[in-house]
Order: C-alpha cells, then sequence, then structure tokens
C-alpha cells in the first residue's frame, strides 16, 4: 500500500508517500519465492498505484488480480473472481510499466510540508507519454481479462448538431456471461500538439452468452477540440479598432459619437453635417486617450472615459455615422485583398471580399438596430454602450482574417466580448484572473484546425467582456493593450509585442522635444511610471499583467516592423538594471546615455487646502477631513493625485475635464466652509523617471537646471524607491521646463559616458 500513515510511522523507510514502485516488504521477492516452487501461482495485488512486476511474466504465474485498495469484503470477493463464480470486468485506471522513466515524470521524495511541483508534462501522463516515446507497457491503460470473448462489428459515425454520434455493435462470443467495458480514443494529426490519442468515452455492456448490444457513444465539441495551448511559434493577433490620422477619426470615437448622437439627438435635419466649432475646441496635452495613474479612481463619464474632445455643434444620425464605418472598412479592406492580386488568384480573394463585406454589413446593422433601440429610450447601459463599442474590434479582426486567408494563411476569429464570466467574479482590477481562465478555453476552442487546415493564426478581439460596468470605466481606453496581455497570460506566452505607430517609449516625447532618444530597455516600473504621466505607449494594466506572468514586453512600430523597439523587462530579479538607450541613427557613433526618461501631464488644477482652525484639527489628520468632505458628495468621485499632507495642509492635483471641473467645484465650496481653500489652475506635471543608482547625480542635474531657469516649481514629488521625481509648474512654461531637463540629463549622461 502507499504510506498515506507515513505521516505517523515510517513504513520500510517511507515516510509520506511511496518513493519508487517496488512492492513493500520485499513482495516481488516473496512473489518470486513462491513461483519457483508452485505452477499455479495466483498473485492479488493491493495498491493504490502502479508497481513493478518484473515478475508477471514467470512461466508457474498463471493470474495476476489487481484488487486496489482492500475493503471489508475484499477477501470474499476474490474468492468469486477465482472461482468463477463471477466473472470480472475492471480496466486499469493507470498503465503497469517496468521502469519509472516510462511514465515521463519524477518522483518527489520529501511530500511533506506541501512541497510544489511543476507539472512540465502537461497533456503527456501516463499512456500518452508511453505513446509519444515509443514505450510498450507490461499492462496498458484501459487493460484488462474476462473469462469470455467479445467481438465488435458495425462500427458508423454519424453527426447530430455539433456532436459526433459513434454507434457499434459489441457480441459475447464466449461461454460465460459477462461484462465488456468499450473504450473510445481520438486520434489528432500532429499539427494539433495534442498526445497521440486521448482518450474520449467509455461504457459497460452486460451481455449473456451469444447475445448482442447496439452501442452508443457521443462526442461533443469539448470531447473533440484540442486541449493544446497553441503553438508558441504562431502568434496570437489581438486587434484593436481601426485608427486613423488623429484618435478622433478613429473607429472607436466615432461609435461613441453615434451614441452621444443616439442618446442626444439633434434638432436639425436628418441630412446635417458633422460641423467642428474650432473656436471652442479642447485639447489634451497629447493626442491619444488619457491613461489614468495607477494611485487615484479612474473618473467615469457616460461616452468618453476621461479624454477631451472637440466640441462638436451637432452629430449627424447614427446610422449615417455606421455607415461611414462601414465604407471605410470595406474601402480598406479592398486594398488590402485586392491590390497586387494576380489574375489567377483574383477570384479567390474577391469572393473572400464578398463575404466580409456581408460580414462588416451585418456587424453595423446590429449597430444601428441598438442605437435605435436607444434613440428610442434616450439612455443607454453600460452593457449596451460596450456592444455597441465592441463592433470596431470584431470588424477589425473580420479585416486581418481575410487578409491572411486571402494569403493562404489560415486564420480564426476569436470573439472576446462574449466571455463567460460570471459578474461575481469580475472584482480583481489588478489580478483578472476569472478573464484569464476564459480567455483561455476560448483561444483553446479556436485553435483546432478545420478539415486539412494547417495550424490557424488565431486574431482576437482586442475587446473584451462583459464586466459589471462599462469596460472604458473598468479599464479605460488602451483596453486593446489589456487584452493582449491577458491572452499573452492564459497561454503562457513567450513574449508580448505590442505595436504602436511608434518606435517604442523615448526618454521624451520627439514630437516636442528634438533630442529625445529610444530607450532599448526600460523595467516594468519605470514603464509604469511613465504611463501613468503622459505616456500613452503602454496601459499600465497591460504591464500588470506582464508582471505578474513574467512575459517581457516589446514594443514595435508598425511601419518600421525591421526596428529595434523598446522591451520592457517584467522579470523582478532584472528590476534594478540599468536602462538601455539608443542614440539617433543620425549619431550612431554616439556614446549611449544613461538611464532617465521625461514625460509631461498636462491640464491639472493644483488644490492647497490649508486648516486654520486647531479644534477641528485636534481630533482628525487634515487628509481624513479632506476624504471625508468628498466621499460625502455622491457624485463626486474625483481623480486625486500626488496629494501631500502636513499638520495643518493639504495639496492634491485634479485632472482639468468638464465633469471632473463640476465636480471638483461642488468639492471645494464644501472644503471652503472649514478651511482656506487656493486654486491653481493651469497647471503640469513633469515626471523624470531614472534608475535609482544614478539618483543623486541626477537629481542634483535637475534642481540646479530649475534653478538656471529661474523655474517656480509649486510642488515636488519623489518616489520612495529613488526611481523617479516630478514637479507641478505652470503649463506655460511645462514644456521649456520637460526640454530644459531633458538636454540637462542627456549632456550629464554624455559626459559620464566618456
Amino acid at each position: 500500500m502507499s504510506g498515506e500513515l507515513g505521516a505517523y510511522d515510517i513504513v520500510v523507510g517511507n515516510e509520506g508517500d511511496r518513493n519508487d514502485l517496488d512492492l513493500w516488504w520485499k513482495g516481488g521477492s516473496l512473489v518470486e519465492a513462491v513461483a519457483a516452487v508452485c505452477n499455479n501461482t495466483i498473485v492479488v495485488v493491493h495498491s493504490t498505484g502502479p508497481v513493478y512486476m518484473p515478475w508477471s511474466s514467470h512461466p508457474n504465474i498463471t493470474g495476476i488480480i489487481y484488487a486496489g485498495a482492500p475493503g471489508e469484503q475484499t477477501g470474499p470477493s476474490i474468492v468469486d473472481v477465482l472461482y468463477g463464480n463471477y466473472n470480472p470486468s475492471g480496466r486499469l485506471p493507470f498503465s503497469i510499466s517496468n521502469s519509472e522513466s516510462d511514465y515521463g515524470t519524477t518522483i518527489v521524495y520529501n511530500s511533506l510540508g506541501f512541497p510544489e511541483i511543476d507539472y512540465t508534462e502537461k497533456l503527456l501522463l501516463d499512456y500518452r507519454y508511453m505513446d509519444s516515446r515509443g514505450i510498450v507497457p507490461m499492462f496498458e491503460f484501459g487493460f484488462g481479462l474476462s473469462y469470455t470473448t467479445f467481438a465488435y462489428s458495425g462500427m458508423l459515425i454519424s453527426a447530430a448538431g455539433t456532436s459526433q454520434v459513434v454507434t457499434f455493435t459489441v457480441t459475447n462470443t464466449g461461454a460465460f456471461a459477462g461484462a465488456e467495458k468499450p473504450q473510445l480514443y481520438l486520434a489528432y494529426p500532429p499539427s494539433a500538439g495534442e498526445p497521440s490519442r486521448v482518450l474520449r468515452g467509455f461504457d459497460e455492456v452486460e451481455l449473456a452468452v451469444g447475445a448482442s448490444s447496439l452501442v452508443t457513444i457521443t462526442l461533443g465539441q469539448r470531447d473533440m477540440r484540442s486541449q493544446h495551448i497553441p503553438n508558441k511559434r504562431i502568434p496570437i493577433l489581438v486587434c484593436s479598432a481601426q485608427s486613423y490620422t488623429s484618435k478622433a477619426e478613429g473607429t472607436t470615437q466615432c461609435l461613441l459619437d453615434a451614441i452621444d448622437a443616439a442618446v442626444h439627438p439633434p434638432a436639425l435635419a436628418a441630412d446635417t453635417l458633422l460641423i467642428e466649432d474650432t473656436k471652442k475646441t479642447e485639447r489634451v496635452a497629447y493626442d491619444g486617450p488619457f491613461t489614468p495613474p495607477p494611485t487615484p479612481p479612474q473618473a467615469k463619464s457616460p461616452t468618453r472615459s476621461t479624454h477631451v474632445l472637440p466640441k462638436l455643434t451637432t452629430y449627424p444620425p447614427p446610422s449615417t455615422i455606421i455607415n461611414g464605418i462601414f465604407e471605410r472598412h470595406c474601402a480598406g479592406a479592398r486594398r488590402l485583398l485586392l491590390q497586387d492580386t494576380c489574375k489567377d488568384k483574383f477570384a479567390a480573394a474577391g469572393s473572400i471580399l464578398s463575404r466580409l463585406e456581408k460580414d462588416l454589413r451585418d456587424d453595423c446593422d446590429h449597430a444601428i438596430r441598438l442605437l435605435s433601440a436607444v434613440q428610442t429610450l434616450g439612455e443607454i447601459s453600460n452593457h449596451t454602450r460596450d456592444r455597441i463599442v465592441s463592433v470596431g474590434e470584431l470588424m477589425s479582426c473580420r479585416t486581418v482574417v481575410a487578409a491572411l486567408q486571402s494569403r493562404h494563411i489560415s486564420a480564426h476569429l476569436v470573439d472576446l466580448t462574449d466571455l463567460n464570466v460570471p459578474a461575481a467574479q469580475v472584482t480583481d482590477r489588478i489580478s483578472l484572473d476569472s478573464f484569464v481562465t476564459a480567455i483561455r478555453h476560448k483561444l483553446i476552442s479556436s485553435s483546432y484546425p478545420i478539415a486539412n487546415e494547417s495550424k490557424p493564426v488565431l486574431v482576437a478581439t482586442g475587446f473584451f467582456g462583459p464586466v459589471p460596468e462599462s469596460l472604458l470605466d473598468f479599464i479605460g481606453r488602451g483596453y486593446t493593450d489589456v487584452c493582449a496581455a491577458l491572452c499573452a497570460r492564459a497561454v503562457e506566452a513567450e513574449e508580448l509585442q505590442i505595436w504602436k505607430e511608434v518606435d517604442g517609449v523615448f526618454s521624451a516625447d520627439p514630437r516636442k522635444i528634438s533630442t529625445a532618444r529610444l530607450l532599448h530597455e526600460i523595467t516594468s516600473v519605470q514603464a509604469k511610471l511613465l504611463t501613468a504621466y503622459g505616456s500613452e505607449v503602454i496601459h499600465h494594466r497591460a504591464i500588470d499583467q506582464a508582471i505578474r506572468a513574467g512575459i517581457p514586453i516589446y514594443v514595435k512600430n508598425v511601419v518600421n516592423p525591421a526596428g529595434a523597439g523598446t522591451r520592457v523587462e517584467t522579470c523582478t530579479a532584472v528590476a534594478d538594471r540599468h536602462v538601455n538607450v539608443q542614440a539617433p541613427s543620425t549619431c550612431p557613433s554616439a556614446p549611449a546615455p544613461l538611464v532617465f526618461a521625461v514625460t509631461i501631464l498636462n491640464d491639472l488644477t493644483l488644490v492647497d487646502v490649508r486648516f486654520e482652525t486647531w479644534e477641528l484639527l485636534a481630533s482628525s489628520h487634515p487628509l481624513s477631513i479632506v476624504l471625508d468632505i468628498v466621499k460625502q458628495d455622491k457624485h463626486s468621485n474625483i481623480a486625486m493625485d500626488i496629494i501631500s499632507t502636513s499638520q495643518e495642509e493639504v495639496s492634491f492635483v485634479v485632472p482639468n475635464s468638464g465633469s471632473q471641473e463640476d465636480k471638483t467645484s461642488r468639492s471645494l465650496q464644501e472644503l471652503k466652509r472649514v478651511a482656506s481653500v487656493t486654486i491653481s489652475p493651469q497647471m503640469s506635471y513633469v515626471q523624470v523617471v531614472f534608475d535609482h543608482k544614478d539618483q543623486s547625480s541626477i537629481l542634483a542635474a535637475i534642481m540646479k537646471t530649475l534653478a538656471y531657469g529661474q523655474i517656480e516649481v509649486q510642488k515636488i514629488s519623489h518616489r520612495h524607491r529613488g526611481d523617479g521625481v516630478g514637479f507641478i509648474v505652470q503649463t506655460s512654461v511645462a514644456l521649456q521646463v520637460g526640454e530644459m531637463v531633458h538636454d540637462a540629463l542627456l549632456d550629464l549622461s554624455l559626459r559620464q559616458a566618456l
């Protein structure tokens, strides 16, 4: 027996489970000794698992009964079998082989204390491993003898919906009544990444002598599909909605505009054109989605999260906006599928294009129907908004799949917008573990080749859900980055590539600071700091997911695929490594600068709250008073950031966005009742990220530069890890400050490199 009682006793040197597959107390030697003098030896084995049976081929051993773990009726039941009163029909639930190495796993010799075990064998367990290595066991998985014999005939396979029904006849051809246990195995092609054969069904049939029975085994989709993680050499593409020259022209923004038009329909005629009031246009500090800092909660908004967009005099009807999306997708699809297509392949490409245009039309019609319902009700739920916005990613994926298929590359679309994740499980915004499991199942079910096609490229929607609240509120713009990271976790990817329209992460915005350098490698901490305070390259929650799985991130340029890009190192073991910075291609021989990056977050308001009533401070800290007042306003939800406190003062910044300003003003009125409040609008936050090993020299250079430029700094924020410093200045000088600091640090690092 196994040593379950080993926690209380040590049996033959085994403390806990068995250390080997030998029979205890020299049981094998006992069997051989008895067989040597008895020409009709029957061996009864009581064990919880396989054991070595080198004596099984001994000529005097006429039978072996594997009786499992003994119970109260062990003796009588074995007697019934030995004397033919009961015809055995058991089958081995494992293989019995000649060597431990035949099983493809290793024994943990200290099983006490809950050891951690890595299941590196994956699907290749027991008979699956032996099949993969051509190992013939002594007794195979599913083996078992009977006192009678059975014959199989008339096997048929038929379809029943999405299932396959296998029928065959079993006949008792022997001299005794007995039970047969037919087993159904599926064989997979090598490209599936599955074991060569896998048990997928079985049954038990009681038959009298000469009797026959029709056996039916039904295989559902889950039984037939591959359980193998997609081949890592074949990429999984996660697509965002199509974008154009600016975010405001992108598909996602057009869908949000259509929602606004449905909720607030214009009073003008139906053919009113889209007009932009350029005099009232508000612009953010950078052309892209606002990624919230990691500390404060992200402010919610009806359709646009916190991204400030041009104010429009009116919108066209929702159907007009959606039809415009359809036309642009069809135009792009025609270029992708028909341009440079040979005459002999033109017909095939045209057929793929026709199917694609039909699918795109169906997607748009679905969005129009939803928008029509919204327009009738005059309101929209979070779930409906997500269903409309997700159409953009779905149309993008359809186009990519069609483009790959037109080039004879097998591709499957994976719709991640209808994941089976109970709302109660969607509680952790950080781990998102429930989504990882659901995405993994979805990818696996879509990865099995159809007919004779090769292993398909999986094209997944960057919009995922559903979530209890809108994905735009739950994650924010940039959710495709997060979805790609979740897919990478789901399949244990070797790396995550995020393709943007920039060469990678720079030491500053190259559109504003000409001396900005490409960062070849940064740590995850540095990447999150840059993302939180102005950089739009990677969503910080995508970095969180990559960190959890230890998957490196590569940021690459879609228009410059040969470029080196930026590697974001997510392994904590290299968190202290230096950032690798590349000099511009125009100066390839320049020494590599050291570790730093500068980013600017504009459109902030600095709020200083000073308490002058000591009686109020006697029982509470100033920060507690401020937070209590803000929380009392049910409609507030202010995104406070860069908070500093003292014994009598609290200061913080809030973003300048329409709804945020209204919320702030309401809370400030309450604060003014108990404290002196100073509001400084038009402020910016300049964040400098660097390696903590260089903080002394870098901080000295920054302070010297600010003093030399006579820059009035309102507030300084220094991270406790020593890998970043930020300061609040007026927006009018923010770009100048960013250039001065960047050039000063570049000069410092060049001098250190000499």
